[in-house]
């Protein structure tokens, strides 16, 4: 894929996250800033940018921050940003995301929430991925952004065997 952007600071990212792969934590925080600056720059380049808050007349709404005035500006949907940057890598990429070390990181990962770890939900699910803080309540119902393992092993197993040569389409 060249799209002619350097994706610099994802690139520094996932090279600090190996390095730091015994201290999980630093780890995490490596390659989701390096997932979370690709899909944002990809995103960008598809078009899904922040925008500002207009009033009815057009003219430009404004919030007070403090004692400052600032332009009221609303981020893109993650759901919009998400969809966007996938449009945006082929069948290749996909499978080179897939098969990094990164990716297994996040499957075999087990959340955390106020220090403790959550293995299981209250529907006997095993959790992997990534907590959301922002929106879990109690250890008993996390929300989270699983990774579905079963899948995963899959298709490292077709790729393994030789069933394809990468170019297998991941959904």
């Amino acid at each position: 894929m060249s799209t002619g952007m350097d994706f610099q600071i994802a690139r520094s990212m996932v090279k600090l996250g190996n390095q730091l792969l015994e201290q999980s934590a630093q780890a995490y925080l490596c390659y989701w800033l390096a997932f979370t600056s690709l899909v944002s720059d990809l995103a960008t380049q598809a078009g899904v940018r922040p925008h500002f808050g207009l009033n009815k007349n057009g003219t430009l709404r404004t919030k007070r921050v403090g004692t400052l005035k600032m332009a009221e500006v609303y981020p893109p949907v993650e759901r919009a940003t998400l969809e966007a940057a996938f449009k945006k890598f082929d069948a290749r990429l996909k499978h080179r995301l897939i098969t990094h070390e990164s990716a297994r990181f996040f499957v075999e990962r087990t959340p955390t929430w106020h220090g403790q770890r959550i293995t299981v939900d209250t529907f006997k699910q095993r959790l992997n991925g990534v907590l959301d803080m922002r929106c879990t309540l109690e250890a008993r119902y996390p929300v989270w952004s699983p990774v579905d393992a079963e899948q995963y092993t899959a298709y490292l197993e077709i790729t393994k065997s030789g069933k394809t040569s990468g170019r297998a389409r991941p959904r």
